[in-house]
């Protein structure tokens, strides 16, 4: 199952440095999962541009509402994998592009972190398998 990190939590609630003058701030911030660097709303949430560096190699630059990554963004599992897409509270959800190391890819929609609705797989050696996909099963396909 696809799945890519969820929520971190800070490890103190020291504000960070570098006033962005918006009423927010930028800067590194430690959590217990790994380190942010970029965009942070008033009360010190990553919120904006940023990006997360976790302590399993794994990598999120992207978009951030309140805390959760939010929006447009692109996850960098330490695996080689890739995932660039949409991103709803946490999740890869909406349009994405998932890349395998192997350099096989599923590109459509994604719901609530998985392969879910008009999509397409591509193997190495260019076998493309289009169908709809339901909780990251597909459950009908058409070959090309």
């Amino acid at each position: 199952e696809l799945q890519c990190a969820g929520a971190e939590r800070r490890m103190n609630n020291s504000p960070p440095s570098s006033p962005r003058g918006d009423g927010g701030n930028s800067g590194s911030t430690k959590f217990a999962s790994g380190t942010y660097k970029g965009e942070l709303d008033e009360i010190s949430e990553r919120h904006g541009k940023g990006t997360f560096f976790y302590n399993t190699g794994d990598r999120y630059e992207g978009q951030w509402v309140h805390g959760v990554k939010q929006g447009s963004g692109s996850y960098y599992y330490a695996t080689g994998d890739v995932y660039k897409g949409d991103f709803h509270h946490d999740r890869m959800h909406g349009q994405g592009k998932f890349t395998t190391q192997s350099q096989e890819f599923y590109e459509g929609e994604f719901s609530d972190g998985r392969r879910h609705g008009q999509g397409q797989w591509r193997t190495r050696d260019g076998k493309t398998v289009e169908g709809t996909w339901w909780r990251n099963k597909r459950v009908e396909m058409v070959s090309m």
